[in-house]
């Protein structure tokens, strides 16, 4: 009877022992789910860099950020440039009239969290250069590549990489405003262009992904028969 009765104790513990762990392993779960926030992801803004500026030229940029949506967008410091505002979906615009250098911060918000970032615009006197072109095409490794960059504003107008770095193997030609080449490496190249001419200078974002070519190098192996 004794053994019996010891059993059927050892079986009782052993039941109590699961149906605490099932209990902690339910309550360290809804720990988990409230760290988590329901799982929602915050804003992340990836724009990086924004396009100069002209006195007396329109204006009209759009601001980029991933996380759930909807995502609503606000001016947090700093003053952007004279007559350009930001809408709630991102999208700063309107028309310049002063030349100057405007730093600000923008805020991304969602229903998890918000994030800022520390943007410029530049606004050139009118009759400087404004960049037409907002994007360029990707490029492969191997292939050739030819893409050419247009400008509005007084003429001669000479072209430069201000920051970053073009492809390898490509260049920009500095009176035609002509990237050109054979890119030789596979990567993302972000960089800026800046259009200059004699009243002064405007500048354009831009990113090109290269590829890899893909092709399959076969190589033959002879097989020489010994007698």
């Amino acid at each position: 009877m004794f053994k019996e009765f010891r059993m059927k104790t050892n079986k009782l513990n052993a039941l109590r022992s699961i149906a605490i762990i099932a209990l902690v392993a339910i309550i360290g779960f809804s720990f988990v789910a409230c760290d988590n926030g329901g799982g929602g992801t915050a804003p992340t803004i990836t724009t990086t860099t924004l396009a100069g500026g002209t006195v007396g030229t329109p204006y009209s940029r759009t601001l980029t950020a991933t996380g759930d949506t909807p995502i609503t967008w606000t001016l947090d410091s700093g003053n952007l440039p004279t007559s350009l505002t930001i809408s709630t979906a991102g999208v700063i615009s309107g028309t310049p009239t002063v030349a100057n250098t405007f730093n600000f911060k923008v805020k991304a918000t969602n229903a998890t969290d918000s994030v800022t970032k520390d943007l410029s615009i530049v606004i050139a006197p009118a009759g400087s250069p404004v960049i037409n072109t907002e994007t360029l095409p990707n490029g492969t490794v191997g292939t050739p590549y030819s893409q050419t960059l247009t400008a509005t504003g007084d003429t001669p107008i000479t072209w430069s990489i201000e920051t970053g770095e073009l492809p390898d193997g490509l260049s920009i030609g500095q009176t035609t405003g002509v990237i050109s080449g054979t890119p030789t490496v596979a990567d993302t190249f972000d960089f800026t262009v800046k259009a200059t001419n004699a009243i002064g200078s405007g500048t354009e974002p831009f990113t090109i992904v290269i590829a890899s070519s893909g092709h399959v190098h076969t190589f033959q192996l002879e097989l020489k028969r010994t007698h």
